[in-house]
């Protein structure tokens, strides 16, 4: 008998009376599980194990996306009737189109190992003429597609029925692709109107700068030194637009060529489809939307933390500012910038003209790097002051599917990743676990749920009310297992940390590795769970004692100072550090 692929989570529609293979994690489910409790199965293998093999498909990504801008900006330009340089097309494209390599390389690769491992299946696909992977935007794609059981189940179709049609039994199902956005109240939208009549003059132009408070904005534009910048916040649209259907025709005219082998060969034919329809049909509508706002003009620097990725008129606005001369900063947001082996973020963050990092500067491209100090980071240095005799165990989450390819841990690495809390809370002695909280990293998870931490570790107490700061601030001690940003948070706020996590799947980068290797011989940082609890069990009586210690604290200063700097006087540097871009014209 035949196996049967089941590529997707849609669990409804899989062929039960078949042998069962899952093509990854993501098909196993709340709702799957009951039906897999009484059915054998097996996962495929991830092609991208050991994690090596995730920068290498970055690296291949990261190729094919410089060769497919440029003819882009050509073909865009075409079609809108326009002139500008690349430039403009990466900042309002480039988020979209790197992010949309990197999930149809990785599902492409999917389909492909799995036929070379398993002779005799099949699968289901929707019928060609019933695909579609049109997008609104890149926060539509992210937000709202990449995770969507029926969005992959059409690029998974899409592929299978160019690698294995024979392999192929079609089927139609009655579903839709979902596109949900932020809804936002009129009172919202008057704050934003408020805000940005009191913040936006200024030649320096900032916005969606995350952490920092309206009361900081009201400090920056009463420094001296820094009058000359402005705030602006754009709303991002809560609601798809309608558009003309005449204007459809506009993809008909896109064409790309010079693919290179049968991925390439697909991907630039499904490409024109693929586009999100506010860079084709909508263009024109939402470009001149953000030149009628006059406080918006003659500016000369415009920075953001997120809105770079997500706001799209926030990139409308910035791109056409950089094509009449402005300078466009990114500053760093989060961890896992100058630390891990491959990350597109960083790459991305990079074609900008200059990144404001942390501390840290790239070795490829130091000319853009300014290692500042952060205003949130600043804000919270040296601020411990134990209240409480508790441990807390941060944890993290990953999407359902891959998105993008990082040195961090994957859908197919979840599972090990959950048992590790496991056997970190078993290697520890009864009196911490009596004291022992969890925090997990967002309200609604995707694997770490409620439910599954529980059964992992029973009895511990589940925090999710104020924010993780202000419980690192009191605790005696902070257990954290991967190096995103709360191992900054932690380091920043001096309480006593200790780490662990896979260093199999976390690859961090040849110029960062020294200074994690320093946490390591300090017993801060540590390769598996049970060697964390070990530490734990160790200095919990004095964890402080401990921390205070001077290898543990010129470890801390030594990382702080390159990954996360922090000054009362940030204000100071960032003034000479536009002055100087300024000045460099």
């Amino acid at each position: 008998m035949k196996n049967y692929l089941a590529t997707t989570g849609l669990f409804e529609h899989w062929s039960l009376d078949n042998p069962l293979i899952l093509l990854g994690p993501w098909c196993i489910t709340e709702p799957s599980r009951k039906i897999l409790n009484d059915k054998s199965f097996t996962v495929a293998p991830s092609p991208f194990n050991p994690a090596i093999k995730i920068k290498e498909a970055a690296d291949y990504c990261d190729e094919v996306y410089h060769r497919l801008i440029t003819q882009l900006t050509i073909q865009l330009n075409a079609v809108h009737r326009t002139n500008f340089p690349e430039k403009y097309w990466k900042i309002l494209v480039g988020p979209w189109l790197y992010f949309f390599i990197g999930v149809f390389y990785e599902r492409y690769k999917r389909i492909e190992n799995a036929i070379s491992l398993y002779e005799e299946f099949f699968l289901h696909a929707l019928p060609k003429e019933r695909l579609s992977l049109t997008c609104f935007d890149s926060y539509d794609f992210i937000n709202n597609k990449v995770n969507d059981h029926f969005y992959n189940f059409n690029l998974f179709s899409l592929i299978a029925h160019e690698c294995c049609p024979s392999k192929i039994v079609e089927i139609s199902l009655n579903l839709k692709l979902k596109s949900t956005y932020r809804k936002f109240s009129l009172r919202s939208r008057w704050q934003w109107w408020f805000h940005n009549k009191l913040f936006s003059r200024g030649e320096i132009l900032l916005s969606e700068m995350v952490f920092l408070s309206l009361l900081e904005k009201l400090k920056i534009k009463f420094h001296p030194r820094l009058k000359n910048i402005g705030f602006y916040e754009f709303a991002i649209n809560d609601r798809m637009q309608m558009y003309n259907s005449k204007e459809i025709v506009h993809r008909k005219n896109l064409f790309f060529t010079e693919d290179r082998n049968s991925f390439e060969k697909l991907f630039f034919r499904l490409l024109p489809d693929a586009l999100p329809i506010r860079y084709i049909e909508l263009y024109k509508e939402n470009a001149g939307c953000v030149e009628k706002i006059k406080s918006l003009k003659n500016k000369k620097l415009i920075g953001s933390t997120y809105g770079w990725y997500f706001n799209e008129p926030f990139k409308f606005f910035a791109a056409k500012s950089a094509i009449e001369g402005a300078k466009i900063i990114e500053f760093q947001h989060g961890g896992g910038y100058g630390t891990f082996l491959t990350n597109p973020n960083e790459k991305l963050a990079l074609q900008k003209d200059y990144l404001f990092t942390f501390g840290w500067k790239s070795i490829d491209h130091p000319e853009k790097t300014y290692p500042l100090p952060n205003y949130y980071i600043s804000k919270i240095r040296n601020t411990y002051n134990q209240k409480l005799k508790k441990v807390i165990l941060v944890g993290t989450d990953r999407s359902l599917y891959h998105y993008k390819f990082v040195t961090h841990t994957n859908p197919e690495d979840m599972a090990k990743y959950l048992d590790d809390k496991k056997k970190l809370y078993d290697s520890l002695l009864p009196s911490i676990k009596g004291n022992f909280l969890y925090r997990p990293r967002f309200n609604k998870p995707v694997w770490e749920t409620e439910e599954t931490i529980k059964k992992l570790m029973p009895n511990i107490e589940i925090i999710r009310h104020k924010p993780l700061i202000e419980w690192m601030k009191k605790v005696a001690l902070v257990i954290i297992d991967h190096p995103h940003a709360a191992i900054l948070e932690a380091l920043v706020i001096n309480v006593p940390c200790i780490f662990y996590w896979d260093h199999r799947v976390y690859l961090m980068n040849a110029n960062a590795e020294p200074y994690f290797q320093l946490l390591r011989d300090a017993g801060i940082l540590h390769t598996n769970p049970e060697s964390a609890a070990a530490q734990v069990n160790a200095v919990w009586d004095d964890s402080n004692g401990w921390w205070l210690q001077s290898q543990c604290q010129s470890t801390r200063t030594e990382f702080v100072n390159h990954f996360c700097l922090s000054d009362n006087l940030w204000k100071n540097q960032w003034s000479i550090a536009f002055k100087k871009i300024l000045k460099s014209g």
